[in-house]
């Protein structure tokens, strides 16, 4: 190794040369300083920017899940099913629907951001979900719903907008906190969204001194939630318009072509410094290049904290394509950049499949199996709470849906604040993300055993609603099926919290470090919103 190392310094000019091993000093000594530095600077946060994006982000989860409590009774009450089976084929088509439509622009919608910024994106998809929430509302058609709420999904691709523009004000030593409010607000906007579904549906006979003589809440049951969901797409509207900053300030093609043009030419004169390598080194380079590319560093595996060895990484392969440079140059460049995407923005005008490494394709395979499980888990759960206990069910009216979704939201809290970002700090995100998985794993196979509580519960002469089957109050006996039932319904749904929190929230990590260049993230965002938005179009349907 010595020798081989030797042979490629000889072919170097004298101050190439003494740059050359000082690169391979650093990349031999980059653990030794990893452990020396116990503390690391962490950039502070722009709490306020973050904050305002996390206000606009709910709106959408609110939206999407306002449904869940009365999805089955909208579907039944609109007279499309002619048998009680076909409800659950019905409200899968309707939940699919809008992930369907989701697919169809969301990777549209993140170029656009990329080339007018993120704001006016942003915007025109909460305007776009005010609309179609608005007008879903106002019907009883089972088809006219199904277009509105797949006119809904075509307007709206903030999901990764939204992921675009917290990876452009993070950086490495504070990515993981500022990603983990992510799944939070979706968590939290999924405890939300049913509470205001099932509270406030049919108002007329839940609250008839207050809405009991207004015809329209009578004649449209869910048109209240709808309106209470409309007026947060408005406050998000309002909020981002007058606060929410561009993160992403793009500039035209022409003056792009010149600020390539000025750093290559600067790179090119930097790594010369006034002496030329000599063509026979060509071979050796070679060797160079294979002996730089051991310092790569996966950054999909890396942890919370900073780490400087994430701020090296040479891929042989990306070397070859620049080929207005040459490949010494590029090696023994002397860049200060902080970032990995900044040796990539040099290579803005790319193919489409130099877009991907090998790491970013099995990220989202990964991915989209993960998506394609919680889809048909939630898609099921609706169907299923809903359906009668002789097809399986258990029989949930709105208000137990509403209560189950509730009570096991709140644990997000714990699980996003407390527990995730120790384990992130301590094992790194690829842990992490494993962890979700696993956990996660046991939500499914404990639902049979709900069914036959139920079914234990209703012979027992359990009626009514969850309190009074909980406890009997003509007996004063407990009905130990039902307690049991709700035990391990809560248990199954907040092991299913738990396992969205450390997937979904290692996973945005995993692709935003994967991403080889800053120009290229609202793209692979808006692609992994695609890759998700199909499969959740499987999972209900299937379902």
């Amino acid at each position: 190794m010595g020798n081989k190392t030797d042979i490629k310094t000889t072919l170097l000019s004298q101050t190439d040369r003494n740059e050359y091993l000082s690169i391979q000093e650093h990349g031999n000594t980059l653990s030794n300083i990893e452990a020396t530095h116990s503390e690391v600077m962490v950039t502070p946060i722009r709490w306020k920017q973050v904050m305002i994006l996390m206000l606009v982000r709910l709106s959408d989860p609110i939206g999407f899940t306002l449904i869940l409590p009365f999805v089955y009774q909208f579907v039944k009450n609109s007279g499309i099913a002619k048998t009680s089976g076909e409800i659950g084929w019905y409200v899968g088509i309707m939940s699919a629907s809008f992930s369907l439509s989701q697919s169809v622009t969301a990777i549209y919608w993140g170029q656009l951001s990329d080339r007018i910024g993120r704001k006016p994106v942003i915007l025109y998809g909460l305007a776009g979900s005010l609309l179609a929430t608005v007008c879903f509302g106002f019907t009883n058609s089972y088809y006219l719903a199904l277009t509105i709420r797949t006119f809904g999904g075509l307007l709206n691709g903030n999901v990764s907008i939204i992921k675009s523009a917290l990876a452009e004000i993070s950086d490495q030593t504070n990515r993981a906190q500022i990603f983990a409010f992510l799944p939070l607000s979706w968590n939290v906007g999924g405890i939300i969204g049913p509470i205001i579904g099932g509270i406030l549906y049919d108002p007329s006979k839940k609250i008839p001194w207050l809405f009991g003589s207004i015809y329209v809440f009578e004649k449209y049951p869910h048109l209240l939630p709808c309106l209470v969901s409309a007026m947060l797409y408005v406050f998000g509207l309002i909020l981002g318009i007058l606060k929410l900053e561009e993160t992403h300030k793009p500039k035209s093609k022409k003056s792009n072509k010149k600020t390539r043009s000025k750093k290559t030419r600067k790179n090119i004169l930097e790594s010369k410094r006034d002496k030329d390598i000599p063509e026979t080194s060509s071979m050796s380079l070679n060797e160079l290049e294979q002996s730089s590319s051991s310092i790569s560093i996966e950054m999909a595996n890396s942890t919370s904290s900073d780490s400087i060895s994430s701020l090296w990484k040479e891929d042989n392969k990306n070397l070859k394509d620049l080929d207005e440079f040459n490949e010494s140059e590029v090696l023994l460049s002397n860049d200060d950049s902080s970032s990995v995407f900044s040796y990539y923005s040099l290579m803005e005008e790319r193919s489409f499949r130099d877009k991907f490494s090998s790491t970013m394709i099995f990220v989202l395979i990964t991915n989209s199996t993960m998506t394609l499980a919680y889809s048909m888990f939630e898609s099921f759960f609706a169907v299923w709470s809903a359906s009668d206990i002789d097809l399986g069910g258990l029989a949930f009216s709105p208000d137990d849906i509403t209560l189950a979704l509730s009570f096991s939201g709140l644990v997000v809290f714990y699980a996003q604040l407390a527990v995730y970002p120790y384990i992130d700090r301590k094992y790194g995100t690829l842990f992490s993300y494993r962890m979700g998985l696993l956990v996660a794993l046991p939500s499914s196979l404990l639902l049979p055993i709900c069914s036959l509580l139920v079914k234990l519960s209703s012979e027992t002469g359990g009626v009514g609603n969850v309190f009074a089957r909980a406890i009997s109050l003509n007996t004063k006996s407990i009905d130990v099926y039902y307690m049991i039932l709700w035990v391990i319904l809560e248990f199954v749904l907040c092991l299913r919290v738990f396992g969205s929190v450390f997937s979904f929230t290692g996973i945005n990590l995993i692709i935003t470090n994967a991403t080889l260049s800053a120009s290229d993230l609202g793209f692979m965002n808006g692609l992994q919103q695609v890759i998700g938005s199909l499969v959740r179009v499987i999972g209900p349907v299937f379902t």
